[in-house]
């Protein structure tokens, strides 16, 4: 009997799983269908609340700098800068300054504004895509495309990279139709193939970092080291945490913020933030070790922390961040140490140690 019930529960969950994603105008001989239901399950898409998709909807700006920045998981930019007028308050806001500080988003390209609700054309879709993936560009005279003519010349490199990447492809009459929009459909697959891009010869984008697991880790026949991430490439990491952390000074209080980006799948962060006074005293904030231990303060991912100091600065006698990324099973390799009031930051490997300073601006993260 238990058997039968635990059946049917199996079958309705499946069932209830194929309706999330069955769209009243995606019919199962769809040829974006694949596409489409994989990234809804993935949550990166959905549809509509009368259960359609319209796949031949167009793709505004807005929607498709989300997708990107969803896809790379990049912090959303929460600042109060303003990089475009148009889209100060609007709903991608965030999302939209993040891909201009990862650099996918040239300001150079849209000097009268980002006009996010405008659907966004198939050359701009190339030139993001090329650099949220980095893949690798080459400057040419002529695409094989038979509009050819119609492609601006510095726009030509974007498009023929993302083509060999088969990431966007032409039309079947040998055209690529720079300016024309692409539909809600078209764009879902995609989006997929970057995804399948990111996840080919163990390759990924995280945080804006191409992360290699063919190369940027270590292989060991001891636990202390295997599979490891390289220093350097922890040092792209660090740095991105670095540029985030702050210590200020608010009214009669002292505090320390900042933000761990995204790291690849498998590996998580270690961090100690420990401030010692003058009257011989000190705090310590720690991320989650994994082990149970210093669970006073849990620094999580792409979240930004806050925390209050015990004294101001003026009884502050030294501060040291300790950081470095270990895999979920325990494996370290080197170490990551920025020392106040020196301003200095070290980087230790396993056998000797190198000093540093990767253009972060001291001054202004130690701004009291």
């Amino acid at each position: 009997m238990k058997k039968a019930i635990y059946t049917i529960l199996i079958v309705l969950l499946f069932t209830q799983t194929i309706l999330a994603v069955g769209f009243s105008d995606i019919k199962e001989d769809h040829w974006a269908r694949e596409a489409v239901e994989k990234l809804v399950i993935e949550e990166i898409v959905n549809g509509y609340p009368d259960n359609t998709f319209k796949p031949n909807n167009s793709v505004t700006r807005s929607e498709f700098s989300k997708l990107i920045q969803e896809v790379l998981k990049l912090k959303i930019d929460t600042s109060e800068e303003v990089i475009f007028k148009d889209i100060k308050g609007t709903w991608a806001e965030g999302r939209i300054k993040a891909l201009v500080r990862a650099e996918i988003i040239d300001t150079e390209d849209y000097k009268d504004g980002f006009k996010p609700n405008e659907p966004i054309t198939r050359v701009e879709m190339s030139k993001m895509v090329v650099k949220a993936l980095k893949l690798e560009i080459k400057d040419i005279d002529k695409t094989d495309f038979t509009d050819d003519d119609k492609i601006k010349q510095k726009d030509k490199k974007y498009i023929v990279s993302a083509q060999n990447a088969e990431i966007i492809k032409g039309y079947p009459d040998g055209s690529f139709k720079p300016n024309n929009t692409a539909t809600r459909a078209e764009t879902a697959v995609m989006i997929l193939r970057m995804i399948n891009y990111q996840k080919k010869d163990g390759v990924e984008i995280v945080s804006g970092i191409r992360f290699d697991r063919k190369n940027d880790v270590i292989v060991s026949d001891t636990q202390d080291t295997n599979q490891a991430m390289k220093i350097d490439k922890q040092q792209e990491f660090v740095m991105k945490f670095f540029e985030t952390l702050k210590f200020t000074k608010e009214g009669s209080h002292s505090y320390v913020s900042g933000c761990l980006p995204e790291v690849p799948e498998g590996y998580r962060w270690s961090c100690a933030i420990e401030i010692f006074y003058k009257d011989d005293t000190f705090e310590s904030f720690y991320s989650d070790d994994g082990t149970g231990g210093r669970k006073e303060i849990l620094f999580k991912t792409n979240e930004n922390f806050k925390f209050k100091l015990k004294h101001n600065k003026n009884k502050i006698e030294k501060i040291s961040v300790s950081i470095n990324i270990v895999t979920n099973k325990g494996a370290e390799f080197g170490l990551f140490k920025l020392k106040y009031p020196l301003r200095t930051l070290y980087k230790y490997a396993v056998k000797n140690s190198v000093y540093i300073s990767d253009g972060v601006n001291w001054e202004e993260m130690i701004k009291w």
